[in-house]
């Protein structure tokens, strides 16, 4: 039977090699990472708003092309959100062969936590883009002044402001994951 890198690690760490390995360094590259991420898609927002801004409503437009990219965002947003968890427990767990005796088990444990947030959060930008060049399109062809309908593609966007904020990293946050994943702390 093989052993998985989670039951290797549930073997040898403790909370307290993971409290001692959770640096305010760690803190601070994850949480400039969460921020940066965020404040891409809301500078792309914010750039959204300009071009609606300086552009006149325009009756005559085609929304075809509009109409076929909220759909493209629907169905992408809809497999992105649903693969994520997945992916995301798939890369925290990793696996036997990944684990090697002679690193740090709280330092690995806390690479692999920073890889699958970065991978989740990515993909949950991949929706907010998607969704934000849809509305992009809109803007810059006055088509969202007649079809305000369109907007709602911010959606994907509010949606990765909310999960960079409920998953912001913190040392309770981090502490609990290790909780949640081997039930020691």
């Amino acid at each position: 039977m093989a052993i998985s890198s989670g039951q290797l690690y549930h073997l040898n760490l403790t909370a307290t090699e993971v409290e001692r390995a959770l640096t305010q360094e760690y803190l601070l590259k994850s949480q400039i990472i969460h921020l940066a991420l965020l404040m891409g898609a809301l500078t792309f927002l914010t750039a959204a708003i300009f071009f609606y801004a300086q552009n006149e409503p325009n009756v005559g437009v085609d929304q075809s092309l509009l109409d076929t990219l909220s759909l493209v965002h629907v169905i992408y947003a809809f497999g992105t959100y649903s693969a994520a968890p997945f992916i995301f427990k798939r890369q925290l767990a990793g696996s036997a062969k990944d684990a090697n005796p002679e690193e740090n088990p709280a330092l690995m444990f806390l690479i692999r936590v920073r890889t699958a947030q970065i991978i989740r959060l990515a993909l949950f930008e991949g929706t907010a883009f998607l969704g934000l060049i849809v509305l992009m399109q809109g803007a810059i062809n006055g088509i969202l002044h007649v079809h305000p309908v369109y907007w709602w593609n911010v959606a994907s966007t509010a949606i990765l402001a909310g999960l960079i904020i409920l998953t912001f990293p913190t040392k309770a946050k981090i502490m609990q994951l290790f909780n949640d994943r081997y039930g020691q702390y």
